[in-house]
């Protein structure tokens, strides 16, 4: 039988790689013939990998070698696999077949900082065997082993590159993990990241760094995963810093961090884990320039390959609990990230679920406590505060309109119906001219600018305007995150209107609704209208200050708390119903935003305007009077 010697291969790590500059490079596969041992020291292989003697030289006098780094709370195993190549090239390109390998767990030797696990060479027809060295799923070093039956067919061997081995011989396969081998970037000490194997059947694991100070913000952010009961449940978890992600509309506060479990977790746990981020509390400079009442909209958010989804509030980060003092599950967590600065990984679109494939998710925090949520699987979590507004300038997020809906600057604009058609009412000195804005330079209008009206081309003579069509329109606002806040979640705005007064109950309806994304339907949460008709005529107005009143701004407030968790849009709709008394200058809304309280919601608006969550009556049918 000829020689047989031992063959390392360059560790292929399945990772792409991210652009700009990198100290730690991912690693590029190798090429089909090469024959170096692969890890720290050898070939460019994982920089915080290092396999020890008798299968190498020492190596801790390599600058690579970090003498307080070993981590001793990983579960690696060591794959050995039997090929079924005759010459060495051919095993270089052979894939291990899943039938002819074996898995072993390695044993930690914590005194000598490493993991070990003696292989005794069968005595076999077999020639070449593969070892592999895997924490679950990644693959971080492996070596070909080619044997011969006794030392004579091996004293060709060049012992400075290959080990001989003898069938029936027992090979110490030894191998240092240090902490950031299992990174994105092994190796690099800017983009760090913590690692610790458990079976969650029965041990919970907690990666966490930092303390609270005296006021009790603490900088500790981790994850923390009660033991689950049931069947065995052997998982590596591992935490690091993201790229800072984007939620639309949302302004992102601290940092990105990451978990993955491998293998991932099947939703739901038994016992949900506890994901936090307590530089975001309450008292945080990270908030300043927040109001200090809208601090409960900050809310914990997920992204991964299904999407960005908005997390329940929950406890978290009080002092002596996960996301205050912690136990680290390795040491060196506070070393990990000590050097963590937000944004520093870049990656290429698809990067997110490198680690990890997406599960279901349910997260939270309170923000008074600091940063936490719990969470049934893992992903990138991004604190966001959420401060939609729009008084619908040119720079703010633009609502979708149909119908006379449009933003306007209201300037110059004046009702061309008046005083032919229709009155103002007693104290209105506007002769007709529609009102500044809110605020800034536009509002949204429902209204036509040649007429100042919503009834546009008149179709008659009468009183109060006889319009041409029914006219009838929707502005829907971009799609927001309600934040899952204890506190009630509410939309404000302001509205200007003026409308008949005729049965202005069931007609020029002025309808605000809430559509949660993907659904077919939407859900009336006000009608502006007045509950009962005020018994005007066709040339008096009923407006946002009254029946016969002079418009006036008035500030809405609804209750948005049944959509809390949800992406939903808002709708502000207009439907005159039929052609009459349409000779009025319509709906204006502005300065639309979220808001947080915890007071009462207000469900009644001044005056005789009123608030109805479903129509009163079905509109009649009706002819013109006077």
């Amino acid at each position: 039988m000829r020689r047989r010697v031992l063959l390392c291969l360059t560790l292929i790590f399945a990772m792409s790689a991210c652009n700009g500059d990198k100290i730690g490079q991912p690693i590029a596969p190798p090429s089909s013939n090469a024959k170096q041992i692969s890890d720290a020291v050898h070939s460019a292989g994982n920089p915080d990998f290092f396999f020890l003697p008798p299968m190498v030289s020492n190596a801790s006098s390599s600058a690579l070698w970090n003498s307080g780094g070993f981590n001793p709370g990983l579960a690696p195993t060591v794959a050995i696999c039997a090929l079924s190549a005759t010459t060495e090239a051919a095993a270089a390109a052979e894939a291990c077949a899943p039938a002819a390998t074996t898995t072993y767990a390695a044993v930690l030797r914590l005194p000598d900082e490493h993991y070990a696990y003696n292989w005794k060479v069968p005595t076999s027809s077999t020639i070449f065997y593969r070892i592999v060295v895997n924490v679950g799923a990644k693959r971080l070093g492996f070596a070909d082993v080619e044997t011969g039956s006794n030392s004579s067919q091996l004293k060709n061997v060049s012992t400075a590159e290959f080990i001989p081995l003898s069938d029936g011989r027992t090979l110490p396969i030894k191998f240092r993990i240090e902490r950031y081998a299992l990174c994105e970037f092994p190796g690099d000490p800017t983009r760090p990241c913590s690692s610790v194997s458990a079976d969650l059947a029965t041990t919970p694991v907690t990666l966490s760094t930092g303390t609270p100070d005296a006021s009790g913000i603490s900088d500790s952010k981790g994850v923390t995963i009660p033991a689950q009961g049931g069947t065995s449940t052997p998982v590596t978890v591992t935490l690091a810093s993201c790229p800072t992600f984007i939620v639309p509309l949302h302004v992102p506060i601290g940092e990105c961090v990451r978990v993955t479990v491998d293998p991932a977790l099947q939703a739901p746990l038994t016992n949900p884990a506890t994901v936090f981020i307590c530089t975001v509390g309450l008292n945080s400079p990270l908030l300043n320039g927040i109001p200090a009442a809208d601090r409960e909209l900050v809310t914990l958010f997920r992204s991964d390959a299904a999407g960005i989804a908005a997390l329940p509030h929950a406890p978290a980060c009080n002092p002596g609990t996960p996301g205050g003092t912690v136990a680290s599950a390795n040491p060196t967590l506070r070393e990990v990230f000590a050097s963590l600065t937000r944004g520093e990984f870049r990656r290429a679109a698809g990067q997110a679920m490198a680690f990890v494939a997406p599960k279901p998710l349910y997260a939270a925090m309170f923000i008074d406590l600091g940063g936490g949520g719990f969470t049934e699987s893992f992903s990138d979590f991004q604190f966001e505060f959420p401060p939609f507004t729009s008084g619908f300038e040119a720079s703010q997020p633009s609502f979708g309109v149909t119908g006379y809906w449009h933003p306007s600057s209201l300037s110059d604009i004046t009702n061309t119906a008046y005083p032919a058609y229709v009155s103002l009412a007693p104290g209105d000195n506007s002769n007709g001219a529609l009102p500044s804005p809110f605020a800034g330079a536009r509002s949204l209008w429902f209204g036509d600018d040649p007429s100042g009206n919503y009834a546009g081309p008149l179709a008659s003579t009468q009183d109060g305007g006889t319009s041409t069509a029914v006219r009838s329109g929707t502005a829907t606002s971009p799609a927001l995150f309600i934040p899952n806040t204890a506190a009630p979640v509410q939309v404000s705005f302001r509205s200007w209107f003026e409308i008949e007064s005729v049965n202005s109950s069931g007609f020029d309806l002025m309808d605000v609704s809430v559509r949660e994304v993907g659904s077919p339907t939407s859900v009336l949460i006000a009608r502006l209208n007045p509950g009962a008709d005020p018994g005007g005529n066709s040339r008096t107005p009923f407006t946002s200050g009254g029946f016969n009143l002079p418009p006036v701004w008035q500030q809405i407030v609804l209750d948005l708390s049944p959509y809390r968790g949800k992406q939903v849009t808002l709708e502000y709709s207009f439907n005159t119903v039929d052609l009459l008394y349409n000779g009025y200058r319509g709906w204006i809304v502005d300065d639309v935003m979220l808001k947080s309280t915890t007071g009462t919601i207000l469900s009644r608006i001044p005056l005789q305007a009123s608030f109805d969550v479903a129509p009163t009556q079905t509109a009649p049918a009706r002819t013109w009077k006077p």
